[in-house]
Order: structure tokens, then C-alpha cells, then sequence
């Protein structure tokens, strides 16, 4: 079993821990290497202590971290004076709060998703307008009468136009939530 990094922005993560969110796709193929039954840990944007601030993610021991996503906190010590924000790159396995157990993995182009598929990465349409991808607020001018083109209204402003009318072959990742590993409890 492996472990696998997945960077997710803020609205990925809270549709993850939310329960709305069991698929994403990448545009990597590097991830047709992982395998069913392979964890992958979440890096987020993050921030400790300002005491802090100047020591590496690496060298920095047991600490509360501050998963930017939602407010919420590792371990909610009362004192805490939030830092700089630390990008999601840089963050440790032994900070990650969401692990994930690959399902399925498979390369697919990116049209084949499925109004399906698009419920599983998080797409959310009200009333006909869209809330967008994962809970990211599209304009109010978006109007999508589906969760599969709420999805390509994000895919388009993450990826640009031209990666939703090139239909790339991405990589689709089936994932459930799965239990932080003994090791990584163990380093903190």
C-alpha cells in the first residue's frame, strides 16, 4: 500500500469532510499508479501558531495547525494566534486531517463525466444556478440546470476554455474516507 499527496483547495476539502465529495479528477497521469486500497492524504492550506511562523513545516514537532478550509483546528489548544498561511504543497502527512482510501482509479477523457460523476466531486446546482463546483460560488450570472455542467463551470475556470474543448484524458479517482495510519499517529 502506498501513499499518495492530493492537493485540495478549500471547497474540495469541506465537500470532502461533508461527505459530498468521493471522486476528483486530475489531469496527471501519474495517478493511474495508484491502486485500490492505497491511501492518499490531503494537503490543504493551512497556518499554526505565529510563534511559529518561522520554523519549517519539517522541523516543526506536535502542534495545533489550523486547516483554513473551515477555521477548525488539530488539536484546539485555547491559545492560538493564528500565522502566515502555509500553502497546501508544504504540508506534512502528520498534519493531514483527511485520508483518503483509493477505490477505482481509471483514465477516462473528460467529457465521459456523468451527471453522476459530477454529484460525486461535490457539483451542487440550486434552482437552476449554479453553486458551483464543491460549494465554490460560481457568478450569479451562472445559470446550470445540472450538477454535470456546474462541474464544468469550475473545470473551466480552474483548467481555462481550452482545456474543457481539448476533452483531455484525465485520471478519475475514487476515494472513501479512511483512517489517518498507526504511522503517521505515531510521528504526530
Amino acid at each position: 500500500m502506498k501513499h499518495h499527496p492530493l492537493l485540495m483547495k478549500g471547497p474540495l476539502a469541506r465537500a470532502t469532510l461533508e461527505g459530498r465529495k468521493t471522486q476528483t479528477r486530475r489531469t496527471s497521469l501519474r495517478w493511474l499508479n495508484a491502486k485500490p486500497g492505497d491511501l492518499i492524504y490531503v494537503r490543504e492550506t493551512w497556518a499554526v501558531d505565529r510563534s511559529l511562523d518561522d520554523v519549517k513545516p519539517a522541523d516543526l514537532g506536535m502542534v495545533d495547525v489550523e486547516y483554513l478550509a473551515d477555521g477548525t483546528r488539530s488539536i484546539g489548544r485555547a491559545s492560538f494566534d493564528r500565522g502566515k498561511t502555509r500553502v497546501s504543497l508544504f504540508m506534512q502527512p502528520r498534519f493531514a486531517r483527511l485520508w483518503l482510501e483509493v477505490v477505482s482509479v481509471r483514465a477516462a477523457p473528460l467529457w465521459d463525466v456523468t451527471e453522476d460523476d459530477a454529484q460525486a466531486e461535490g457539483a451542487t446546482f440550486h434552482d437552476g444556478h449554479g453553486a458551483g463546483h464543491s460549494g465554490w460560488r460560481l457568478d450569479e450570472t451562472d445559470v446550470y440546470p445540472t450538477a454535470r455542467d456546474a462541474f464544468f463551470g469550475i473545470w473551466r475556470r480552474l483548467h481555462g476554455e481550452a482545456s474543457v474543448l481539448s476533452n483531455p484524458t484525465v485520471v478519475r479517482i475514487e476515494f472513501k474516507r479512511a483512517e489517518r495510519p498507526a504511522l503517521e499517529v505515531a510521528r504526530g
